[in-house]
C-alpha cells in the first residue's frame, strides 16, 4: 500500500468547479459522506502518484462490501476507471471526527478488470471511450 504523505481533498474541493460536489457532501449522512470524500481522495492520490492514470470514477464497493472501523473506511474491493478502463483498487481512509476531512489515506492500484466482468460488477464505461481487453 502507498501511504499518502499529504491529503488532497481540501485542495480538490476548493476548486470552483467542485462547488456542487461540496454542497452535495454537506447534505449526506456521515457514513455516505465518509465514503464519498475517501473516493475523491482516492482519485487525487492515484493521479498524484501514477501519471499513467487520471481517474474519472471510483466504485468503493465494486467487488466487496465496504468495512467501517470507527472513522476508518476500508475498501479492499474497490475499482476506479481511467481512460475508460476499470482497475482494481484497495484503500484505507481515516476521516476526521466530523466526517469532512481526511486524516490519513493509503491505497494500492491493481490490474485492469477484464471488460467481460464489468456488467456483473455494475461497472459501466464512460461515454466516448472505447475500452478493450
Amino acid at each position: 500500500m502507498i501511504k499518502a504523505t499529504e491529503t488532497l481533498l481540501e485542495t480538490m474541493l476548493s476548486d470552483p468547479r467542485s462547488r456542487g460536489v461540496a454542497q452535495s457532501l454537506a447534505q449526506m449522512n456521515v457514513e455516505e459522506r465518509a465514503v464519498q470524500i475517501c473516493s475523491i481522495e482516492a482519485m487525487g492520490q492515484i493521479t498524484k502518484n501514477d501519471s499513467r492514470f487520471y481517474p474519472e470514477l471510483v466504485s468503493s464497493y465494486a467487488m466487496s462490501q465496504l468495512k467501517f472501523k470507527g472513522r476508518v473506511v476500508i475498501a479492499d474491493g474497490a475499482a476506479f476507471q481511467s481512460s475508460g478502463i476499470w482497475y482494481n483498487l484497495a484503500f484505507r481512509c481515516e476521516v476526521s471526527p466530523d466526517h469532512t476531512r481526511i486524516q490519513s489515506f493509503e491505497f494500492a492500484v491493481g490490474d485492469a478488470i477484464p471488460r467481460s466482468k464489468w456488467s456483473s460488477l455494475n461497472l459501466t464505461s464512460s461515454q466516448g471511450w472505447q475500452a478493450h481487453d
